[in-house]
């Protein structure tokens, strides 16, 4: 056997025990311990809804520092944007230190006595013109105007639509299924009807007589109605809302619709607007 082999594999042997000897298992690897946006896929996982994940992240003030990869793991999980996007806002990379810059030499120089100043010469003061005269025109009386036509309006007819591609927020507490259900929403023969795309035992038939308002929801910082995202309606027991089934919190045309159809259906009716905070 080579020299030169015999000494590599004596100080293998030697590094070996050296280890053992410290209480140190040369075949172990410790764990690495497992990043705070972890915690936030298991819950999300666990069917917790956006609005409870959103609530946790901003209450307990976690630093998450998500990574590019970080990132691309909880899109892959199925986050949904706006909970990653609170995770990436607390915290980031602390802002470059301002680079002091010296400031120019100043060359002072004597400032030469100034001379006495020449005396003011004598003005004369000058009269205004005086405005023209406007021509005199005769006044005319105008004819006395016909009075107005007086118009009763007349009743608004009932007008049967639709929507789709909506999805319609599950009452109760929702822990084994999604929150938003998606389905058809129509104004039919006085009534409000949502026929759930997946079960016929969640459809809804609401009486325009028993609803006692409709609302929207906007966020806090919208400009004009048409930055609000969802519609509802309000019965003495329960409340129905909806929304676009690919806007979620995003702008949509489609709940402004359903408030201005509604108002001319039922104008009498009660129409709210509340503001929710962006998330």
């Amino acid at each position: 056997m080579h020299p030169g082999t015999i000494r590599h594999a004596v100080l293998v042997v030697a590094l070996t025990l050296a280890g053992r000897a410290f209480g140190q298992d040369p075949g172990s690897v410790p764990a690495p311990e497992p990043k705070p946006y972890e915690q936030v896929v298991k819950l999300w996982k666990a069917q917790l809804s956006e609005e409870f994940l959103l609530r946790k992240i901003e209450r307990e003030q976690v630093t998450y520092r998500l990574s590019t990869d970080d990132i691309i793991a909880c899109k892959t999980a199925g986050l949904p944007e706006s909970v990653i996007e609170a995770m990436m806002k607390t915290g980031g990379p602390p802002a470059p230190a301002a680079k002091a810059v010296a400031a120019p030499a100043v060359e002072i120089r004597p400032v030469p006595a100034a001379a006495p100043p020449a005396a003011p010469a004598p003005t004369v003061p000058t009269l205004p013109a005086a405005p023209p005269v406007p021509p005199v025109v005769p006044v005319v009386a105008a004819p006395p105007a016909a009075p107005a036509a007086v118009t009763v309006p007349s009743p608004v007819p009932w007008v049967d639509r639709s929507w789709d591609g909506l999805v319609r927020r599950s009452p109760g507490v929702v822990l084994f299924r999604p929150r938003w259900e998606p389905g058809k929403l129509s104004f039919l023969e006085g009534e409000v009807r949502w026929l759930d795309a997946a079960d016929a035992a969640r459809n809804v038939v609401l009486s325009l007589a028993i609803i006692q308002e409709q609302f929207l929801v906007c966020p806090d910082d919208a400009s004009s109605d048409s930055g609000c995202y969802e519609w509802g309606v309000k019965t003495a027991d329960a409340e129905f809302r909806f929304r676009d089934a690919a806007g979620k919190r995003e702008m949509s045309s489609k709940p402004l619709e359903l408030f201005n159809a509604m108002k001319t259906i039922a104008p009498s009716l009660a129409a709210k607007k509340y503001r929710a905070k962006k998330g």
